[in-house]
């Protein structure tokens, strides 16, 4: 067996790690031929890495490749991307030949194209000659989708009773009820769901969706104490939330914030559940810290969630905890777009803290990875004023929009460097527009530097 077949059979059997392994093999020993982008691709798309596919491909057109396969994989990637119309323009490149599988692959992606298109007709004809082929159970369930959209009710739970003894299309099949807020079918699935907990939990979900709060509380109720997991928790959060029981609600607070990640929530969810709750409790700023230092201990995405809670304690005014976290908790590994937001939060503590030299520090490593932003511009003006750097000072200033804030920087600036003649443009500049009935936003700090420009004269 050549390297070649060894890839498509690994590509086949599903053997992703693996395959992608021998793909890299493959690229050392022939380089980036067509049968290595095909293949690639197709790994590419087993991990659900869309935009990577697209990159592929394009360059796969630029090293002067053409394949018609290269079509359907562009398609189906940005069938993966939820971008239909794209993908609809490469499906119509693509042609129906000998080949049944790839066939049955085209006539999928067009059902999925025309499923979310509205275009229910023409998926139910794209389904069904795949089905004509194959027994595929989420053909099934996406043709059943499609036969409930135009009125075939029986045809539709036809297929979804064909499919629904596996629990991950069951409860696909509530999904799809609970987005209709059909309950006499929602309720008719979900009792095939086996877990206790995943069926109630799927019932408060579906009570949720049409507003009935006091039967979400009932079956919830029945299953937080004894499973205690924090997709539940959140969940009745809601309910409290929307029926505005204030005291039920705090209870539940103060018990997620005792919690354990558990795996029933994405770990920023979780995170946010928690933040939540330790705003409507109203903490000390110390509890506070307490709780935002457990959150990062126990996190297992420790960059994204210190970048979360980092934000949480400058926007929410813990100023002196923020400064710090910001100092004491970084992880190591921080992506350059993680570092650079760090980097943001540092200047703006050091700047609450009247800390100029330290702010300017701050600013330097900013600017070794990207330019200042407008918002920025104003700060890192003020920063430099301060630090008597008049020069640096009016160059920033120069830069962003003229406003009250950085004409009174300027004024300030022309007049220590003994740039009179500046001064005195700016300020008939400023009268001018005045006089003119233009607006000049912030006219106050003008009026301020120049009492203080007076004061220091005197």
């Amino acid at each position: 067996m050549n390297l070649q077949q060894e890839i498509i059979q690994l590509i086949e059997n599903n053997n992703v790690e693996e395959a992608f392994y021998k793909i890299q093999q493959y690229q050392d020993e022939y380089g980036k031929d067509e049968f290595f982008y095909l293949a690639f691709s197709d790994i590419l798309l087993f991990q659900g890495m869309f935009d990577q596919v697209i990159l592929l491909i394009t360059e796969a057109g630029n090293d002067g490749y053409e394949n018609e396969l290269f079509y359907e994989r562009l398609a189906d990637a940005y069938v993966g991307l939820e971008r239909y119309e794209e993908a609809k323009k490469y499906l119509d490149m693509c042609s129906f030949d000998d080949d049944v599988q790839n066939s049955l692959h085209i006539s999928f992606l067009y059902g999925q194209v025309y499923l979310n298109q509205k275009e229910y007709q023409k998926a139910i004809s794209s389904f069904e000659d795949v089905l004509l082929e194959i027994d595929s159970d989420p053909i099934y369930y996406y043709a059943a989708i499609a036969y409930w959209k135009v009125k075939k009710y029986k045809r539709a739970l036809e297929y979804f009773d064909r499919i629904s003894g596996r629990e991950e299309i069951v409860e696909g099949i509530c999904d799809f009820f609970i987005e209709e807020k059909d309950e006499e079918h929602f309720l008719r699935y979900v009792e095939k769901i086996h877990g206790e907990e995943q069926k109630e939990y799927y019932k408060s979900d579906f009570y949720l969706s049409v507003k009935d709060y006091e039967k979400a509380e009932q079956c919830l109720i029945g299953i937080v104490k004894k499973y205690n997991h924090a997709a539940l928790y959140n969940q009745l959060l809601v309910v409290y939330q929307e029926t505005k029981q204030i005291k039920k609600q705090r209870s539940v607070e103060r018990k997620v914030l005792r919690l354990l990640p558990d795996g029933t929530m994405d770990e920023e969810s979780f995170v946010d559940m928690k933040l939540a709750a330790l705003l409507n409790l109203k903490y000390t700023e110390a509890t506070v810290a307490k709780y935002v230092d457990q959150m990062l201990e126990q996190s297992e995405q420790k960059n994204r969630v210190f970048v979360k809670l980092a934000s949480f304690l400058c926007s929410e005014d813990y100023y002196r905890s923020a400064f710090r976290f910001l100092y004491t908790n970084v992880p190591n590994n921080l992506s350059e777009e993680e570092y650079v937001f760090t980097t943001r939060l540092r200047i703006y503590v050091r700047l609450l803290r009247k800390e100029f030299g330290c702010a300017y520090k701050e600013f330097q490593e900013y600017l070794k990875y990207k330019p200042l932003e407008k918002d920025l511009e104003v700060d890192y003006a003020t920063t430099c004023l301060y630090l008597r750097h008049y020069e640096e000072a009016l160059k920033t200033a120069r830069l962003h929009p003229m406003d009250g804030r950085m004409a009174a920087i300027c004024l300030y600036c022309y007049n220590m460097l003994g740039k009179t003649e500046e001064e005195f443009a700016l300020l008939d500049q400023i009268n001018h527009d005045l006089d003119q009935g233009k607006e000049f936003k912030n006219i106050d700090y003008v009026i301020d530097a120049l009492d203080l420009l007076a004061h220091n004269e005197e």
